[in-house]
Formats: structure tokens, C-alpha cells, sequence
């Protein structure tokens, strides 16, 4: 359905492309529609799934980008503390609200290695891969012109160390649809594109 996105021109229409099947009750990609399908059984879903939930948020009512979930957050703090278990509630909590939430799936394959709990770990780290997947399709990652895009600047910290993109050097800049951050300097670079 969708070809890999190579250009600004190519990504605006991309996600105007994405909000105009999103958005459409009568169409077979309304978002409301492949949430329901896809709560029903997200590991047959395929990666335009994963992909038209991911960008097509960005069109749901009420979605901002700076916005934080109250129960992603603490399910980050009880992580990031050591308690997984104490946090697992909250992490179920927060992809119940979405569950193609880059960093809340991450945290959920991540909590369920650390309990050895191989077949949840699977089941989310699946999902996980999948979303990656569609993120890196939208971009080489490398330049301004062909960035990799994300829906909120937190998915650029989570993407990058799942890359394994270790420099904390980064540089902004915007235009009428995107705000851009370059990571890393000279050729090492990792460019992302935040949808205005």
C-alpha cells in the first residue's frame, strides 16, 4: 500500500495520505477499525497495521505529542527503579491506551526477559518489532531529506537505542511540516522527523 517514504514532498503526502484512509469512517482502514482488529489479535497484524496505527494517531482527536501518559510514566519510573513487577499494571494500563506506543512496548519486552516470562516477552517483543519495522520504512535515517519519522520526540530516544545510536550531540531545525533533529556529527548521523 504504502512505498518508503524518500522526500519532505513524499512525506507530507505520505501522512496526508495516511489521514485521509485513517480518518474515513466508510473506508477499510478507518483507525478505529484496525485498533478494534488489532486488539482482537495484534500478532496477525502485518507491518501496514503497525504502520497506519502509528502515523494515523497523529490524527486522532485529543493526541498531542508532548503529551505524557500518566500510566506510561509510572510504569517508566517503577522500571527504572528496579520494581518491574510494581509496574507491569501501569505498563498494561498504558498500552491498553495505545498499543502501538513505541516506549510502552519496549518497557513491556523488556520487563517480561527480566521475569523470564519468555512467552509475554515474545508476544510484545513482536509487536515491538513490527513497529520498529514500520518506522524504519519511512526513511533511510541519514540525512535531512530522508529521515526516519516519529510521531513524538520520545520515539527518537527509544529508536535510538534500539539502533544502538549512542551520541547525545543533536541539532534542530524546522519548516512548515517537521521538526528535525540531527543526532551525531560528520557521516555518523541519525536524523529524525517529528510531524507538526
Amino acid at each position: 500500500m504504502f512505498s518508503v517514504v524518500h522526500s519532505q514532498e513524499e512525506s507530507v503526502d505520505f501522512f496526508k495520505l495516511v489521514e485521509l484512509i485513517t480518518q474515513d469512517p466508510s473506508g477499510d482502514f478507518y483507525l478505529e477499525d484496525l485498533q478494534s482488529q488489532f486488539r482482537e489479535n495484534p500478532i496477525k497484524a502485518g507491518v501496514e497495521t503497525y504502520r497506519l496505527m502509528y502515523y494515523g494517531k497523529v490524527f486522532q482527536t485529543g493526541f498531542e505529542k508532548m503529551k505524557i501518559n500518566g500510566d506510561q510514566e509510572n510504569f517508566e519510573k517503577l522500571f527504572f527503579k528496579g520494581k518491574i513487577e510494581s509496574g507491569l499494571d501501569y505498563g498494561m494500563k498504558a498500552y491498553e491506551q495505545d498499543p502501538v506506543d513505541l516506549k510502552t512496548l519496549y518497557l513491556l519486552t523488556a520487563s517480561f526477559s527480566m521475569l523470564e516470562m519468555k512467552d509475554q516477552e515474545q508476544y510484545y517483543g513482536h509487536q515491538l518489532g513490527m513497529l520498529v519495522e514500520a518506522i524504519l520504512t519511512s526513511g533511510n535515517g541519514k540525512e535531512v531529506d530522508n529521515p526516519f519519522l516519529v510521531v513524538t520526540v520520545g520515539d527518537q530516544y527509544v529508536m535510538k537505542g534500539i539502533l544502538g545510536f549512542d551520541s547525545m550531540k543533536r541539532s534542530s531545525s524546522f519548516d512548515d511540516f517537521y521538526i528535525y533533529d540531527v543526532w551525531g556529527e560528520g557521516d555518523d548521523l541519525l536524523v529524525f522527523a517529528l510531524y507538526r
